[in-house]
């Protein structure tokens, strides 16, 4: 299709649509001034972060637990090992002596996790042994003492980094298991 002059002026004088997005980038900016918080937590926040974790926990305990709970507690365990990574990173010598002693508690609370969703993908139900349930308890209560000395930001960049791990586990799951029942 050819333009004539007056066509090709007009549409070089034309402006182009709005390309930038107003509510993307208003959600952007309140993303970056929630991470970049410097105030305290609150025990309400203490309370809304680790409630469900801990109520799970007792489902988990009671035989009851569902998908999503198994999930919510492998996020409070991502959560507490990323905050003990912030807090490391800002800490000084004594702070990261003591979240050096931390680790072995989430790596064992992960373990105790695999075992039981690798129990569950047997049986069809979630179930614990005593010494899992006291490693997943060790890492929520852990979780809850890093809260209490965590500035909103932190705890916030450290729930993203959680949710985006638990994330990229369940695709590379779900993918596999794809990849299984097609063979």
């Amino acid at each position: 299709m050819q333009l004539n002059r007056e066509q090709r002026r007009a549409a070089a004088k034309a402006k182009p649509g709005r390309v930038f997005n107003k509510s993307a980038a208003a959600m952007a900016f309140h993303t970056r001034l929630a991470l970049n918080m410097v105030d305290d937590t609150t025990a309400t926040d203490q309370a809304e972060l680790l409630n469900g974790p801990l109520l799970h926990l007792t489902m988990l305990q009671t035989g009851k637990l569902t998908d999503a709970g198994f999930i919510d507690i492998n996020e409070a365990n991502c959560a507490a090992f990323c905050l003990a990574g912030e807090l490391y990173r800002n800490g000084d010598a004594e702070t990261r002596r003591q979240l050096n002693e931390t680790t072995v508690i989430y790596t064992t609370a992960a373990d105790a996790l695999a075992t039981i969703g690798a129990r569950c993908m047997r049986t069809n139900r979630y179930g614990a042994t005593g010494d899992e349930l006291q490693a997943i308890r060790a890492a929520l209560d852990i979780y809850g003492q890093l809260i209490a000395v965590s500035p909103r930001g932190l705890v916030c960049r450290a729930l993203k980094q959680a949710q985006k791990m638990v994330n990229d586990q369940l695709k590379a799951a779900h993918k596999a298991n794809q990849q299984e029942h097609a063979a």
